[in-house]
């Protein structure tokens, strides 16, 4: 009777391990593979993105890439050996440390992307003057440092997330919480101001200028979409803590979740909601590989065959 219930009483927290083990596996690699697909699609999509979003859009994916990375592989190795770390006690913090690299500079890359939109709107034809592939480089430069600084005082002053195998999930010290949430501030507030002077420009052009109205009106839409993802990328970095995991250990592992993996696939959600061209060829090569696979399905083995002698 007693191993009886003590094996009910593991059976279900064993399972449960393996589920989010297994999760965060099918989760990443997911990711990882969309990522890849969108990544292969680019490159056709310049004369409609135009060359300063390609570059953003694609180091942004890359980023994305190492976040699920850092998460697919470390996690599910700590839940199967029973460890919180991987390899060495030392690289504890190591997955941590590289995901909020990752998630810090993803978010900056995304209001060096609103910025850009906004310029672009209202100076149509001086951009491509003003973001040559020097300049690039260089904001790209910057966005990186800035993101290693930020990572690397937050190991100075604190441990950096950790992944619990008592609650299954990633927790934040108090400090690296405040640090991101007071950059996800600063840089939401620049980019609300490039936001209202991109729209109030298109206010003005959608009133005065009746030449251009039609395509104001699409522009408005477009801008106040893209303000929605904004938010939506922000909100999804900086969760509401749950400051009791023991009494909402579901809730604690969802939104573990959605503030890891969620911020990292939502540049790619955004990057198809925001281009028609990317969404277009990126169903295509599905129809196309779909196509393929099923042809190949039906299409029986040249072993399978039987000779007619």
């Amino acid at each position: 009777m007693n191993s009886n219930y003590r094996y009910s009483l593991v059976f279900p927290i064993t399972t449960k391990k393996a589920l989010v083990g297994s999760g965060y596996l099918v989760l990443g690699l997911f990711g990882v593979c969309l990522n890849l697909s969108t990544l292969s699609i680019l490159p056709e999509c310049e004369q409609s993105l135009g060359r300063p979003l390609l570059i953003f859009f694609s180091i942004q994916l890359f980023i994305a890439i190492g976040t699920l990375i850092f998460v697919a592989i470390p996690v599910p190795c700590m839940i199967a050996t029973n460890r919180p770390y991987i390899m060495n006690p030392l690289l504890s913090g190591a997955p941590g440390l590289l995901i909020c690299f990752t998630l810090v500079a993803s978010f900056v890359l995304q209001f060096c992307i609103c910025m850009y939109r906004s310029v672009r709107i209202v100076f149509n034809r001086t951009t491509q003057c003003l973001f040559p592939d020097v300049v690039m480089q260089i904001i790209i430069g910057v966005a990186f440092l800035l993101s290693v600084h930020i990572s690397v005082t937050i190991t100075q002053s604190t441990n950096v997330r950790r992944f619990s195998l008592i609650h299954l999930n990633w927790q934040q010290s108090d400090h690296e919480y405040i640090s991101l949430l007071t950059v996800v501030v600063y840089f939401s507030l620049a980019s609300l101001m490039f936001y209202a002077l991109s729209i109030f420009h298109l206010l003005y052009e959608h009133i005065y200028d009746k030449n251009q109205y039609k395509d104001s009106t699409i522009a408005m839409k477009t801008q106040l979409l893209c303000l929605i993802c904004d938010i939506i990328f922000a909100t999804l970095l900086m969760l509401p803590r749950i400051d009791e995991p023991s009494k909402y250990p579901n809730l604690t592992i969802l939104h573990s979740i959605l503030n890891i993996i969620g911020a990292a696939l939502w540049p790619t959600a955004y990057i198809i909601m925001y281009s028609k061209k990317v969404r277009t060829e990126l169903c295509f090569r599905t129809f196309l590989m779909c196509s393929a696979c099923s042809r190949n399905k039906n299409t029986p083995s040249q072993n399978n065959r039987i000779r007619v002698v």
